[in-house]
């Protein structure tokens, strides 16, 4: 994220939590924290908080709104093995019953 796009998330931050005064040195750890992020996802993220509550947020809710709005790699979910064929699965199915029998 640019350093323009983190000062428009603070600035949506401002007007979300328009109730607070936040002292400059945290705006800056704020800053330097949104920087790391994708700005699409930290936008989604925030407005989710916001939906959630009224006070100023803590890195700690901030990260886990984000981290729920990062979409997965696409191949985290595949096998890295290939599968085994019917009988070569029944076969290590007797072999860890005969196991357990043991």
């Amino acid at each position: 994220m640019t350093n323009e796009e983190a000062k428009k998330l603070l600035f949506l931050m401002t007007q979300l939590w328009w109730k607070y005064t936040i002292p400059d040195g945290t705006l800056q750890l704020w800053k330097n924290e949104l920087q790391g992020c994708d700005f699409h996802i930290a936008e989604r993220a925030l407005h989710a908080l916001a939906d959630e509550t009224n006070e100023w947020p803590s890195f700690a809710q901030y990260r886990r709104h984000y981290k729920a709005k990062t979409p997965l790699p696409e191949n985290l979910n595949r096998l890295s093995a290939p599968k085994a064929s019917r009988e070569t699965a029944m076969q290590h199915i007797a072999e860890m019953r005969a196991i357990l029998r043991n």
